[in-house]
């Protein structure tokens, strides 16, 4: 698991991840590592009153472009 109090750069959002090694124990390791890294990045791009329709496409953009990395 994974706990960020105060994730990103403006410090205003958390993240919390549990990766239970369905895929394999080397994919949660790599999620653990990457994923939130991956997600503050996306996320730092937009401005502070984005929409939550926004918010949710750059956060299904993330999970598809993490995933891509990993098959």
């Amino acid at each position: 698991h994974v706990i960020h109090e105060r994730f990103g750069k403006r410090g205003k959002m958390s993240f919390f991840g549990i990766y239970d090694s369905h895929g394999s124990k080397e994919v949660a390791s790599f999620l653990k590592t990457k994923l939130h890294a991956a997600i503050a990045k996306e996320l730092e791009k937009l401005p502070e009153d984005a929409s939550e329709q926004t918010i949710s496409s750059v956060l299904q953009k993330v999970f598809l472009n993490v995933d891509l990395q990993i098959i």
